[in-house]
């Protein structure tokens, strides 16, 4: 656990603190550059076993295709219901938004850079407000417009109930032959 790279302690110490505020019936559905790492862990050491049932791991769409293909198939958040339609680079996205103060960040003091991290957090808030109807708008017509697509597809294909149940069976017999095939990762 302490060795070159992304230190786990410091999520660990995150994810306990987040879960000590939530209620005891929330579960989290939690994106991270290297969830696989983290879930074999914390599975393997014992680490948060009081909050590990809680979590769904996934890996943010850009990161994982850096992984094992097990971790594609596992972690990926196309495939994990928990995610959605979500790419997980929400974060990235925040981040290029605040990078035009970085410069006026690194000379100013620390009051005055707190100051100028928070006013540009409230101006993004107050812009993406007065989106957000347009936003949800958009972001059902195109939920809607896949549905009906992948309808249209699978009526084409004349798929039955019968053989969709198949089909997920045979995914999740899949996913459960990659899962054993790296005992390292193997998942508890």
């Amino acid at each position: 656990m302490m060795e070159a790279g992304e230190k786990q302690y410091y999520i660990l110490t995150l994810i306990d603190k987040l879960f000590k505020e939530l209620p005891i019936n929330f579960t989290v559905s939690f994106l991270y550059d290297i969830a696989c790492q983290l879930h074999h862990s914390m599975s393997k050491w014992g680490l948060l076993p009081e909050w590990f049932w809680r979590i769904i791991f996934g890996i943010p769409a850009l990161h994982v295709y850096g992984h094992q293909y097990v971790c594609q198939i596992m972690y990926h958040p196309h495939k994990v219901e928990a995610f959605g339609r979500t790419d997980g680079e929400g974060t990235e996205r925040v981040w290029s938004l605040m990078s035009p103060i970085i410069r006026v960040c690194q000379v100013s003091g620390f009051h005055r850079r707190l100051y100028t991290i928070d006013a540009k957090f409230v101006y993004l808030d107050d812009n993406s407000l007065w989106r957000l109807g347009s936003w949800l708008q958009q972001h059902h017509k195109d939920a809607m417009k896949l549905i009906l697509k992948a309808r249209g597809e699978l009526s084409e294909l004349s798929i039955g109930d019968n053989e969709l149940d198949t089909l997920a069976g045979e995914w999740n017999q899949a996913k459960a032959y990659h899962q054993a095939q790296i005992p390292s990762m193997a998942i508890v």
